[in-house]
């Protein structure tokens, strides 16, 4: 997860994250969801968008300052490693919408372009 800098657009951050924590470039991206969640210390609600990044299967991790370790995870296993509640519903969303390699007849509403 990561923060949107002020005036980046949320796919740009996206890509931005994914880049600068693990090394990797999206061929592709998509919006899965979006949901709102409570933040104490600022005493305001933001909504967290979730995303869904194809990258090349071959291309190597190269891990960012705040990450020790890495792992290519199932969906089943990453749903029940994940610490974010709707982390399993997300995964199944993207197992489902992006089952065959792209969106389908939702890839012009979902797809990052």
């Amino acid at each position: 997860h990561g923060r949107i800098e002020p005036g980046e657009k949320p796919g740009a951050a996206a890509r931005r994250e994914l880049h600068e924590e693990i090394g990797l470039v999206p061929s592709r991206l998509y919006s899965i969801a979006s949901h709102p969640f409570y933040v104490d210390a600022l005493d305001t609600v933001l909504i967290a968008v979730a995303f869904a990044a194809l990258v090349d299967p071959l291309s190597p991790v190269s891990l960012g300052q705040e990450h020790v370790g890495s792992e290519w995870l199932s969906f089943d296993a990453a749903a029940e490693r994940g610490t974010w509640p709707r982390l399993a519903e997300h995964l199944a969303w993207i197992r489902k919408l992006l089952a065959a390699g792209d969106a389908g007849t939702a890839e012009d509403v979902l797809r990052i372009r």
